[in-house]
């Protein structure tokens, strides 16, 4: 494994520690999440330009009716999104770019309203997928 694959890895494995304290989630399952997960990403094909499945094929969107932005101040999911251009804000309110959108879910893990207002869709199939840098890089 390459220098800038595992500089990679540990920046999106730090993206993710800090929710997972905060979820509730026992310390114990979590660090079995965690490993889970590594081994996922340890068997990812780092060959190819494409996302993988499990983020390609989602979208988020913002559901107005619950979101923060709308009757106050929230950027949450603004400033702590990975990708520039895939949330934008309208007036105030976050907007998805679907284009852009990965489909990584940090926005949806990030969202401090009640009633979570970021919903993962499936994404449709004429819809293009955002092309991810490759791990190789």
């Amino acid at each position: 494994m390459s220098a800038p694959e595992k500089s990679r890895r540990a920046f999106l494995s730090g993206l993710f520690s800090p929710l997972k304290a905060v979820s509730g989630v026992p310390e114990k399952e979590a660090k079995a999440d965690a490993a889970r997960e590594q081994a996922r990403i340890n068997q990812m094909d780092t060959s190819t330009q494409e996302a993988p499945l499990a983020l390609a094929d989602f979208v988020a969107i913002v559901q107005g009716r619950h979101c923060i932005a709308t009757t106050g101040f929230c950027r949450s999911c603004h400033e702590r999104c990975p990708v520039p251009g895939a949330i934008e804000m309208d007036h105030g309110v976050p907007m998805v770019v679907a284009e852009n959108c990965t489909g990584c879910r940090i926005c949806h893990e990030v969202c401090p309203a009640p009633t979570n207002a970021i919903l993962m869709i499936k994404r449709r199939p004429d819809q293009a997928r955002p092309a991810l840098p490759s791990l190789n890089e």
